[in-house]
């Protein structure tokens, strides 16, 4: 499969994301687990122009849409400080 992380390297990087595009990314790169913790997906926002807040989101639509199971996920500078992460679970 074509690595989708980081999404900016298909891109210019002055082009702005929306945010359809950039869940869509975000949502592919957990479910072909690119991106397999909660730290990985706070880097994976940041480093695409992204808020952690818009992570949480993307992480929602899954749970959501029963893609993911329930799960809460701390997607915050708080715990991307901390020594352990939180691997996201998949169906």
């Amino acid at each position: 499969t074509e690595k989708v992380w980081p999404l900016r390297e298909k891109r210019d990087e002055s082009m702005e994301w929306s945010e359809s595009e950039w869940r869509d990314g975000t949502e592919k790169a957990i479910l072909e687990k690119q991106l397999t913790t909660n730290k990985d997906i706070y880097i994976f926002a940041l480093e695409n122009g992204c808020l952690p807040k818009h992570a949480r989101e993307a992480i929602k639509n899954l749970i959501d849409k029963n893609i993911l199971p329930k799960q809460k996920l701390n997607i915050s500078y708080d715990s991307f400080s901390q020594a352990t992460s939180q691997l996201i679970r998949l169906n």
